[in-house]
């Protein structure tokens, strides 16, 4: 028993001794600085401990020296630091590891503080009482007086405190969430004894007092779900048909990934302005934090359909007399296109064979259209009946299932003969890889020339086949063309166009 109590007061000395506590508060900094500057080693909450540390060594100083009515009154406030020490770790476990990490709970930074500050209060309360022998009564006396006295100091810093807490207590907003406030908007980032700190689209921080946001009208955009109703307006010519107008916008609306398919996308007409008539597109998103971007993008992507569609998007003009001069200068601009579309078609392969009068009957009916970059011209399984000629610009070839594309088609190139001549689907997604400008040839625009011309069919049919194995070969599959497969193909153009 003797060399038990031997050994324990052994062991009680050295760790009491001051080298030893010195050399441990070296080691904690360096763990303290080494786990705030990575990202795998947690910075557990170590400095109460260290100040314990600081304190034990004070104190051995004080008994060193012969001072011991100094020593004790460290040594009870050495008791008060160790035990807020040891609290504030449960702390960390309760809420930064289980709560925080576990739970995935954001427990905002006031709450955070004025637990603790309850709790170290408490502390210092009770170990005062219990190893000081200080009177609880009159403690709390003089409290209330101090309180009252820093009270009245402090009105607009304790209205601050109270006013985050009861932001907190009514959960009005959390952490992460999306709000606006008077003419700011942004995300809640953090909430601290004095301020509510919200982070705009233009990553600035606003720090609002918690007792004015407290007293004003706060829109929430993260609830009661994350996702959000976006209006954007668009003005068109008056030329246009409203109904034209709304299937453009829905089918653009529908090309964009961040848009919703639940609810439906709508579009209203609000206005007959002065130069334009005003619609409202009304959609759905669940990225609150990239709406505005997710508006550009979809403006982008109006332009080029509108344009595709011949719906003019209009400015304030006056016009008086230069109308005949536009209407000279677009002949001009159609003749011009009537002569590169031409060109466009005397280089496709299977056109090759059509005459000089139906090569200019055909490109009187070819429509041209604009495409900008990411816009997709066909989807792979979508019902076609047009193929398309690449005027300018290009375009890149994607099959599901793959991660890159197969092919990209330049200047001169052309893509859908298969849909255009037999309705097959889209057998591959065609997507503009820079603004592309395509030739559509419709079944309408070349079904009473293939009628006419039988002499062709028969080449139609081989350069399908031809067309078909390439194809095949692009995706890593083996197909030889063969007389059969091209009268099969030749079987197929006749049946879609009705021809006997």
């Amino acid at each position: 028993m003797t060399d038990n109590k031997t050994i324990m007061d052994s062991f009680s000395n050295i760790l009491s001794h001051p080298f030893f506590v010195a050399g441990l508060i070296v080691i904690l900094l360096v763990y303290w600085r080494i786990a705030s500057r990575s990202r795998w080693i947690p910075r557990v909450p170590l400095g109460w401990f260290i100040l314990y540390l600081l304190i034990v060594l004070v104190e051995y100083f004080f008994e060193f020296y012969g001072i011991p009515e100094w020593s004790k009154k460290i040594e009870l406030f050495g008791t008060i630091v160790l035990y807020c020490a040891i609290a504030r770790l449960l702390f960390y476990v309760l809420v930064d590891v289980w709560i925080s990490h576990r739970r995935r709970v954001t427990v905002p930074k006031i709450t955070r503080d004025v637990a603790l500050a309850v709790i170290f209060a408490v502390i210092a309360i009770m170990v005062l009482h219990t190893k000081g022998g200080v009177n609880l009564a009159s403690l709390l006396t003089t409290s209330a007086v101090l309180t009252m006295v820093i009270g009245l100091a402090l009105q607009d810093t304790l209205g601050n405190l109270f006013s985050g807490l009861a932001l907190q207590t009514e959960k009005l907003f959390q952490i992460g969430e999306w709000i606006s406030f008077r003419e700011h908007m942004g995300q809640v980032v953090g909430m601290t004894w004095k301020s509510t700190l919200i982070k705009t689209p233009e990553h600035e921080i606003i720090y609002i007092p918690n007792n004015i946001i407290s007293k004003e009208i706060v829109k929430n955009f993260s609830r009661p779900e994350p996702h959000h109703v976006a209006y954007l307006d668009v003005s068109v010519e008056y030329g246009a048909p409203p109904n034209k107008v709304r299937s453009v916008i829905l089918d653009t609306l529908a090309e964009h990934p961040k848009v919703l398919r639940e609810p439906l996308p709508q579009v209203r007409l609000l206005s007959f302005d002065d130069f334009a008539i005003r619609y409202q597109a009304r959609f759905w998103n669940g990225d609150f934090e990239n709406e505005r971007l997710i508006k550009a993008e979809i403006m982008n992507l109006l332009w080029y359909a509108l344009k595709r569609n011949g719906i003019e998007i209009p400015f304030p003009i006056r016009d008086v007399h230069l109308h005949h001069l536009d209407v000279i200068e677009a002949k001009k601009s159609r003749e011009q296109a009537q002569i590169e579309i031409k060109k466009a078609l005397k280089k496709i392969p299977i056109l090759e064979l059509l005459s000089e009068a139906d090569i200019g009957l055909l490109s009187s009916r070819v429509l041209p259209k604009l495409y900008g970059i990411g816009e997709a011209v066909v989807h792979q399984g979508e019902a076609g009946h047009s193929m398309y000629i690449i005027s300018k610009g290009s375009c890149d070839i994607w099959i599901k299932g793959n991660d890159a594309a197969i092919a990209t088609l330049h200047e001169g190139d052309f893509f859908g003969e298969m849909s255009l001549l037999t309705g097959e689907p889209r057998s591959a997604t065609v997507v503009a890889k820079e603004d592309a400008l395509v030739f559509e040839i419709d079944k309408e625009a070349c079904a009473d020339i293939l009628k006419a011309n039988p002499a062709i069919w028969d080449a139609l049919g081989q350069a399908l086949a031809k067309r078909q194995a390439d194809l095949a070969a692009k995706q890593g599959k083996k197909v030889e063309p063969s007389l059969s497969a091209a009268s099969q193909f030749v079987s197929r153009i006749k049946s879609f166009f009705g021809i006997g």
